[in-house]
């Protein structure tokens, strides 16, 4: 059995390696800047989840999303990267502002 929980802090990626083949599952809770009364500019934080030895894409959620959650089959020692984005300048201004509590772990 694996799993793994960290936080990502900022516009940042964190890479997994899973130790064995099988299911896994990559889920995250998005905490992302929240506009001020008055304000026009929405985050727009995008989460994207790849295996890198692939490279394939596993999924790519909704600009703001407040989180996600993605089955995956890997080979033994695959990288899942978990990447966060964003072009907002709302996202940026502050390094702590986005942070996402992310939890990888094998079965399903």
């Amino acid at each position: 059995m694996f799993n793994q929980n960290s936080t990502l802090v900022g516009l940042n990626y964190l890479d997994t390696s899973v130790p064995a083949a099988g299911p896994y599952f990559v889920e995250g809770k998005l905490q992302v800047p929240r506009l001020a009364s008055g304000a026009t500019d929405a985050s727009g934080v995008v989460v994207t989840v790849t295996n890198r030895t692939g490279p394939v894409t596993l999924y790519t959620g909704l600009a703001g999303a407040n989180g996600f959650y993605v089955d995956c089959l890997c080979a033994a020692n695959d990288v899942i990267r978990v990447a966060l984005t964003s072009a907002q300048p709302i996202d940026s201004a502050d390094a702590n502002a986005v942070k996402c509590e992310i939890s990888i772990g094998s079965g399903q």
